[in-house]
């Protein structure tokens, strides 16, 4: 908002009399604008809106090309089903092994067992314990394989959570009610993340800097109701003090001496309604006190 050209308008009026014990103080119609930017990299499929049109919050403003992104997701929920197959497998065949460990534990207790009286040989006893040991590295591989299938999947999950995410994000959602200041790119074109392709602003009300000198500043206060004159205007409009800086500017010393107390000036915000639609970004205005 602020420039140099604003600033020297300010301090040229800061002096003025309206002619009734009334000061003046001159400084211009502004709004806060908001950029709508590409979120996903594309080509721009539509955009709905032109310069001027009015918009609500929430309203889609226009999209971004996903036919890729939708492709992408085809193929990574291919890739989840195939997944689970694979999981499907895993597990029925840690399923086995367990079984299959379970009778061979059996059976070497058993040998174990007729060992002590005869009935069975060390080198029985001896296959089957290594048989046992077998089957616990390879129920371990079986478990670790599984349980890589299903980090997997959790990954191949994220990534389809993603390509939804970008799909959403390839709707231009309008994030508050306003106007359209400007259309930087049309249909068509590519445009990267992060480029800038609509300006918007809520011109319901407009905001009105002016800069008050240090003696003036005692007298102001937050929500004071201040009179606000434009220029070919229809008439007075009612503006309310919604801001007042901390910090003073046009100080030349540090030291404040009493012709340096004269330079010091304060920024000011007036809030205007715009109730009559007439008020516009630029606009010069009067306030008087």
């Amino acid at each position: 908002m602020k420039n140099g050209g604003i600033l020297i308008a300010a301090l040229l009026a800061v002096s003025c009399s309206a002619g009734k014990g009334e000061s003046v103080y001159m400084g211009r119609l502004e709004a806060e604008k908001t950029v709508i930017s590409a979120r996903v990299a594309g080509e721009i499929r539509e955009l709905t809106v032109r310069e001027g049109d009015l918009i609500e919050e929430g309203q889609i403003l226009g999209r971004i090309d996903t036919e890729s992104l939708e492709i992408q997701k085809i193929q990574q929920d291919a890739r989840i089903k195939e997944l689970k197959k694979q999981q499907q497998t895993a597990l029925y065949q840690l399923d086995q092994a367990r079984v299959q460990q379970k009778l061979n534990r059996d059976t070497l207790a058993k040998t174990e067992n007729l060992l002590a009286s005869g009935g069975a040989t060390e080198q029985k006893r001896d296959e089957l314990d290594v048989q046992v040991k077998v089957g616990e590295t390879n129920l371990q591989i079986l478990q670790t394989q599984y349980e890589l299938l299903l980090v997997q999947e959790q990954e191949l999950r994220a990534g389809m959570d993603l390509l939804t995410l970008s799909l959403r994000k390839a709707a231009l959602e309008a994030p508050a009610a306003g106007t359209v200041l400007n259309r930087y790119h049309q249909p068509g074109e590519l445009v990267g993340q992060g480029a800038a392709l609509l300006e918007t602003a809520d011109l319901s009300a407009l905001d009105l800097y002016i800069y008050l000198p240090l003696v003036v500043l005692p007298r102001v206060t937050i929500g004071q109701k201040v009179t606000v004159d434009i220029t070919g205007g229809s008439g007075s409009y009612e503006g309310t003090v919604a801001w007042i800086a901390s910090e003073g500017e046009f100080t030349p010393k540090t030291i404040l001496t009493d012709e340096t107390k004269d330079t010091l000036v304060y920024e000011v915000k007036i809030r205007v309604a715009n109730d009559r639609g007439e008020l516009k970004i630029g606009m010069p205005a009067d306030v008087r006190f």
